[in-house]
């Protein structure tokens, strides 16, 4: 579907943009297809100011060794997997090629080929993210109805969730982060399948989940995203100390996940989430199973130490 998105002139005034616009200017000029992609064009839908736009990625019909004659600044950090990073000034902009992945490990693909446009969106993780926009003509490439998803905030696996998840287990925590930082309800199709593969977040890197972790507790919506956690089975695996303590307690839990709204402290957050554990084991806990830095650690260690009786209320 082919719609068209008049882009407003805040962006096209935006020195980033203006730089990101010129690289897909210049893939075109050399026989290539080029467009914005993913998170980018999800967020210029949602008319966020452009001091919340982040990354603007590119996608492009372009290989990685013809993005390399096209442009003098640019180095391979995902070649393989036919990813290129350009640099325009003091910045820099992540170019991919349209692919297809395959023979995946549940992190990664092991080998792409090389597709057009649309197949690259099908094998994206969430339909949210898999418009194309051509900026030069000022219209929104839609395969996947996620112009319609945006419009019902709705957080949708694209096609079968089950093939998404078994994919990338990532996309188990990246689907309720992107529910709890846009305030979006996770499809029920989208929801089963990660209750169905919650275990599969064992195979992901520690490192990987803290990072999904922090970034659903510094959303605007952490309590709804902890409940999320918990209601598909994630915590249960992701942090067991905490599910065992909360299991069976659904109301007093609503009622502790509730309390995050307006809370940004990740050392009193993550002590309420332990609060009957043994303190002299948190900061081992943390360290080694969740990647929490000693600082943090040892004031949870602190909180469950000194403060029993706060935690309680």
């Amino acid at each position: 579907m082919k719609i068209p998105f008049p882009i407003p002139e805040e962006i096209k005034t935006w020195k980033k943009y203006q730089k990101a616009l010129s690289i897909i200017e210049r893939l075109k000029q050399n026989g290539f297809q080029a467009f914005f992609v993913g998170g980018t064009v999800r967020d210029m839908v949602l008319k966020k100011d452009i001091n919340e736009l982040k990354d603007l990625d590119i996608a492009s019909s372009a290989k990685p060794e013809e993005i390399g004659k096209i442009f003098r600044r640019c180095k391979k950090v995902g070649a393989k997997f036919g990813v290129m990073i350009v640099y325009m000034g003091r910045d820099f902009f992540e170019v991919a090629t349209f692919r297809k992945d395959e023979e995946y490990d549940g992190r990664r693909p092991k080998r792409v080929v090389y597709v057009d446009a649309k197949e690259d969106v099908l094998r994206r993780d969430f339909t949210i993210n898999g418009l194309l926009l051509d900026p030069f003509e000022e219209v929104i490439y839609d395969y996947v109805n996620g112009m319609k998803d945006i419009e019902n905030k709705l957080v949708r696996a694209i096609g079968d969730p089950i093939e998404r998840f078994q994919e990338d287990h990532l996309r188990m925590l990246r689907a309720i982060r992107f529910s709890c930082q846009l305030n979006f309800k996770i499809h029920p199709n989208t929801y089963s399948a990660i209750i169905q593969k919650a275990a599969k977040i064992l195979e992901i890197s520690k490192e990987r989940i803290k990072e999904e972790f922090w970034k659903i507790f510094n959303s605007p919506f952490p309590e709804e995203g902890l409940f999320h956690l918990f209601q598909t089975g994630l915590i249960k695996y992701i942090l067991p100390e905490a599910y065992s303590i909360w299991a069976g307690k659904e109301e007093e839990f609503k009622e502790f996940a509730k309390s995050l709204k307006n809370s940004k402290e990740p050392a009193l957050f993550l002590a309420l989430l332990l609060k009957d554990y043994a303190w002299k084991r948190t900061f081992s806990l943390l360290r080694e199973r969740f990647r929490v830095d000693n600082e943090t650690a040892k004031k949870v260690e602190e909180i469950l130490k000194l403060h029993p009786q706060y935690l309680q209320n």
